[in-house]
This record gives C-alpha cells, structure tokens and sequence, in this order.
C-alpha cells in the first residue's frame, strides 16, 4: 500500500533546531537526492564546505532519519 511507503516521520523539537539552525543542514539533505552529489567529496566541493564539517552534517542527518549511508560508504 503506497501510504504504508510514506509513513510520517518526524523529529524532536531539539533535532529540528539544529536542523533549522545553519543553511548547511538543508541543502546537504536536499543535495543528496542529486545522484552526481551522492559522494562526500562531491558534496563538499560543491558546497564549498570542509570534509570536517559536512561528515558532521552528514552524521546529524543519518541518526535523526533524514539520510542513510548507501553500501559505497559515502
């Protein structure tokens, strides 16, 4: 059933502050549905943001549910 596939998901009060909290968040979780952007390196040369900082963006987004890390490991 199509709606069991889009179950709601939602986040804390806290984990959306965060969320909301820096530009980065948002455009790494929408960047990531663009297939040539799917890897860290080129989500970081894009974005023009250091591999430190989008590994730590990345890590946010994967434990409140909004990314997965995919078998490649990026």
């Amino acid at each position: 059933m199509l709606s069991e596939r889009f179950k709601e998901r939602s986040i804390s009060i806290q984990d959306q502050a965060e969320f909301y909290s820096n530009w980065l968040y948002q455009a790494v979780h929408v960047a990531l549905t663009i297939p040539d952007l799917q890897t860290k390196e080129a989500l970081a040369k894009r974005l023009n943001v250091s591999m430190k900082t989008l590994t730590t963006v990345l890590e946010f987004l994967v434990a409140v549910g909004l990314a997965r890390m995919e078998k490649s490991g990026q």
